[in-house]
């Protein structure tokens, strides 16, 4: 469990497959303890950072997270800090790291002052989201460069306010969208969800009901077009995620407007019509959170996030 000196690259190796093979087990368990699926890759992700970190990075031997003292977490924290994440990823990190210790029985330890996010050097992130929207002429530029099919994927998040995944899985959707938007009915979110919770989008304006109409038409046009009807033709759901956050991020959409800025952008334009419809600031905010899939009771929340600034 103690610190070792300096190893050479083959034992650095050894160390990581060992790790390898004790670890995997224990973070598919802890993983499985609850949450969405999103929240269970990001603490699986997390969890193999923070034990990759201690065996080949700070040389701490430990054969499970049920090991973790103060001193441990203190270096995982002074590592990340070195490495330049942020303070927000950072907090995200030790929510998972508590919750294998929760896992493993020591709740009070996960609990304890020593190891709050005040004495780590945490407690100034906020929860303002990370993501700004890019100004409208830049994401028409940016939308350009796209192939087809990033474009199509981009556009349905421009247009309904749609999360990447959703918005890759639209295929599954588009022609029941089409009749909802012909009908001038709401339209069922239903594919990728977070936690895989349904939503309905109100689109309220002509304006916005058209920019919809034109995406839905576009992806369908597109999806028709590959050889096995989806939008990116990717063996998996996660190599079409991968492959459009690379284009994404290739087309100048990274960073704080990474893909999910889309997302702001029409959440901003959703608020104005909502508050010019019910004409009560409280109301807009409540049937907005309700189109982007957090609840009638997020309003706040959404305010935050959404329209900061």
């Amino acid at each position: 469990m103690g610190h070792r000196g300096q190893l050479c690259r083959p034992q650095q190796r050894g160390i990581a497959r060992s790790y390898e093979q004790m670890t995997n087990g224990e973070i598919e368990a802890i993983t499985k303890q609850g949450g969405s699926k999103l929240t269970q890759r990001a603490r699986a992700a997390a969890l193999h950072a923070a034990a990759k970190s201690l065996k080949t990075e700070l040389n701490v031997q430990l054969k499970s997270f049920a090991g973790l003292k103060v001193q441990h977490i203190e270096q995982l924290v002074q590592g990340w800090t070195k490495q330049g994440i942020t303070q927000r990823s950072m907090q995200n990190r030790m929510t998972h790291i508590r919750a294998a210790l929760r896992f493993h029985g020591r709740a009070k330890f996960a609990l304890d002052e020593r190891i709050s996010n005040a004495s780590l050097g945490l407690a100034g992130a906020s929860r303002g989201g990370t993501h700004t929207v890019p100004e409208p002429g830049s994401i028409a530029t940016r939308l350009m460069e796209l192939s087809p099919q990033g474009k199509a994927v981009a556009g349905l998040q421009l247009a309904l306010g749609l999360r990447a995944r959703e918005a890759i899985q639209a295929d599954q959707s588009l022609k029941v969208w089409a009749k909802q938007l012909a009908s001038g009915r709401p339209l069922s979110v239903l594919h990728g969800t977070k936690g895989g919770r349904p939503r309905d989008v109100q689109l309220h304006t002509p304006e916005a009901r058209q920019r919809a109409i034109e995406a839905v038409t576009e992806a369908l046009k597109v999806a028709r077009s590959t050889p096995n009807g989806r939008i990116i033709p990717s063996a998996t759901i996660e190599a079409a995620f991968r492959a459009y956050q690379r284009e994404m991020n290739k087309a100048g959409f990274k960073g704080s407007e990474a893909s999910h800025s889309l997302r702001y952008h029409w959440a901003r334009e959703q608020f104005s019509a909502h508050l010019q419809r019910l004409g009560d600031r409280r109301e807009a905010l409540a049937a907005l959170s309700m189109d982007l899939g957090h609840g009638d009771g997020r309003g706040r929340y959404c305010a935050q996030v959404y329209l900061k600034g």
